[in-house]
């Protein structure tokens, strides 16, 4: 989102505008959160559709239904969040997109995996700092304080460790 504009000069024109560093980073944020909005609109015809075919009509969790959209959106935000870090700390788009996959693994997957092999306190640890955790109890319908913060708090930890 960053790398490219610093590469190709775009950025020193960004920054000739009146707003400030942080104010074009969270502009480029929204924007990235807008994208992920819209592109999870049409799949709620997926819903639509199972709630209308279904054996007796209106048979599904809605709750479980609504509460895994919520956390694949807020998962996407957390996602975009590392992909605009990897942005601002790289000036290669290819080094920055390889940064973001890995760091996106890292958390959704790799933390729980380090949890497995871990025993005790740090297990436990371990398992409510992966994204897999949060989302997995989202999905089940149940949408708890502690998963919204979750998210809240990975987002804006990696909107300050890059110091806009």
């Amino acid at each position: 989102m960053v790398a490219e504009e610093r590469k190709t000069g775009t950025w020193e024109l960004l920054k000739t505008s009146p707003l400030k560093n942080y104010q074009i980073v969270v502009a480029k944020y929204l924007a990235a959160l807008v994208l992920l909005f819209f592109s999870l609109i049409p799949t709620l015809v997926y819903y639509f559709s199972i709630v209308q075919l279904g054996d007796t009509i209106g048979n599904i969790d809605s709750a479980g239904f609504f509460g895994a959209y919520i956390g694949l959106f807020l998962v996407g935000a957390l996602f975009a969040a590392v992909g605009l870090f990897s942005s601002c700390i790289t000036s290669n788009q290819i080094v920055s997109f390889v940064v973001a996959v890995f760091l996106s693994f890292l958390l959704y997957g790799g933390i729980s995996a380090l949890a497995v092999l871990a025993s005790g306190d740090l297990a436990v640890l371990l398992t409510g700092l992966g994204t897999d955790f949060h989302y997995e109890q989202m999905g089940r319908g149940v949408i708890v304080s502690e998963n919204i913060y979750y998210f809240l708090g990975m987002i804006l930890s990696f909107w300050f460790v890059h110091g806009f």
